[in-house]
């Protein structure tokens, strides 16, 4: 306890059963001062928008949790942490896993397995350049969703 000065999370927190537990834990974990960086699927995004419910990043069983950028502070804070950051961001090689595993699964109502197309294909290509033209105006319009909270 009181021991860590920081703990990052990418892409764990949407895998457990119990994420209020999880970010207790880590706050119990963490030195006064303490960081938690958490990485996760953005389903406040531009791609859950364009692919509902075939988005990839829905991704079930195996996320049985997804946080709206507004529902992660909340958690956060309700597990005795100061949100000091929020940012909506898309990693290219993301966004070529989201593209094409999210078109699989409008296509044939699942994903194949398949690995990324290389280069991004013209579809995959326009929606990044969009997201981040979009990125001045929409402030959680990229694909995954980081927050930096610092133990109170």
């Amino acid at each position: 306890d009181d021991s860590f000065q920081a703990i990052v999370m990418n892409h764990v927190i949407e895998h457990v059963p119990d994420p209020s537990g999880v970010l207790r834990k880590c706050r119990r974990l963490l030195a006064p001062g303490g960081r938690m960086v958490i990485v996760t699927p953005n389903p406040a995004g531009l791609g859950h928008r364009l692919f509902k419910k075939s988005w990839a990043n829905l991704d079930p069983p195996r996320h049985p949790h997804l946080f709206s950028p507004k529902a992660l502070r909340a958690a956060a804070e309700e597990a005795g942490f100061e949100s000091i950051l929020g940012a909506s961001k898309t990693r290219y090689h993301f966004i070529r896993w989201t593209w094409t595993a999210s078109l699989g699964i409008r296509r044939w109502g699942r994903f194949d397995g398949r690995k990324p197309a290389r280069p991004l294909p013209r579809g995959g290509l326009l929606f990044y350049l969009i997201e981040e033209a979009l990125r001045p105006f929409w402030r959680n319009v990229g694909e995954e969703y980081l927050l930096l909270a610092v133990k109170k």
